[in-house]
C-alpha cells in the first residue's frame, strides 16, 4: 500500500488572515456589547469558629465570678445571723448575771449581818455568862412562884448546877417539899407534877459559839 503525505490537506495558519476569518459576514446583526465589571464581586467569607480555648477560660472566669458573689451574700447572712444570735445572748446573759448578783448581793448582806453578830456575840459571851444566869434565875423564880399554890404539897424536883442551887434554894419557902439534885450541865429543870420548867442557856450559847442545830453552813472565807 503506498502511504501519501498528509500536508496537503492540513491549513496552514500562516497564510489565515484572522481579521477576515473573525469578522461577521455583511448583512449580519452585531450584539452589542456585554461591559463587563472591573472585578468580580468577593463573596463574602463566613466568620471563623470561635477558639474553644478562650471559649472555656471565659466560662470558667465567668462561673468563678459567680461563685465569689455567692460565696459573699452567704457570708453576709451568717454574719448578720451570728450578730442577732450575739445579741440575744448578750442580753439573756446581762439578765441571768443582774439575778445572780442580785441574789448574791442579798445573800452576801445577810452573811456579814449574821458575822458581826456572830463576832459580837463571841465576843460578850464570857461576860454575858453569869447575866445569862441570873437573867434565867429571875425569869426561872417568876415561873416558879405560881407553883407555890397550886403544888398542893406535892414534891418538886429541882434539877441544876451547883453555883445555881444556892440561889434557888432561897426561893422555895420552908416547909416546902423540894428535892435538890446537882447536876454537870448549865441547866435547870424543874418538875412539880405535870409541870415541867427548863431553860435554854446551852443552846443560846451554842448559838452564839455556831454549833447549834440550826445554825447554817456556811463556805468557808475566801
Amino acid at each position: 500500500m503506498k502511504l501519501k503525505s498528509a500536508s496537503p490537506f492540513i491549513p496552514s495558519f500562516d497564510e489565515l488572515d484572522f481579521e477576515e476569518t473573525l469578522a461577521a459576514p455583511a448583512g449580519a446583526d452585531v450584539p452589542e456589547a456585554i461591559e463587563l465589571p472591573p472585578f468580580l464581586p468577593r463573596a463574602e467569607r463566613e466568620p471563623a469558629a470561635a477558639d474553644t480555648t478562650d471559649l472555656v477560660a471565659n466560662a470558667r472566669l465567668a462561673a468563678a465570678a459567680e461563685a465569689r458573689a455567692a460565696a459573699d451574700r452567704q457570708i453576709e447572712r451568717l454574719r448578720a445571723e451570728h450578730e442577732a444570735a450575739l445579741e440575744v445572748a448578750r442580753r439573756q446573759w446581762a439578765d441571768e448575771l443582774a439575778g445572780a448578783l442580785s441574789e448574791s448581793f442579798a445573800q452576801a448582806v445577810e452573811e456579814i449581818g449574821e458575822r458581826i453578830a456572830d463576832s459580837v456575840g463571841r465576843v460578850l459571851l464570857p461576860f454575858l455568862g453569869t447575866e445569862l444566869r441570873d437573867a434565867a434565875s429571875r425569869a426561872l423564880i417568876a415561873q416558879i412562884v405560881p407553883l407555890f399554890g397550886g403544888a398542893d404539897g406535892a414534891l418538886i424536883q429541882v434539877r441544876a448546877p451547883a453555883d445555881m442551887m444556892q440561889a434557888l434554894r432561897r426561893v422555895f419557902p420552908p416547909g416546902q417539899a423540894v428535892e435538890f439534885v446537882e447536876s454537870d450541865g448549865g441547866e435547870v429543870r424543874i418538875v412539880a407534877g405535870e409541870t415541867v420548867i427548863e431553860t435554854r442557856i446551852a443552846a443560846w450559847a451554842d448559838r452564839l459559839e455556831g454549833r447549834g442545830p440550826d445554825r447554817r453552813q456556811r463556805r468557808p472565807a475566801g
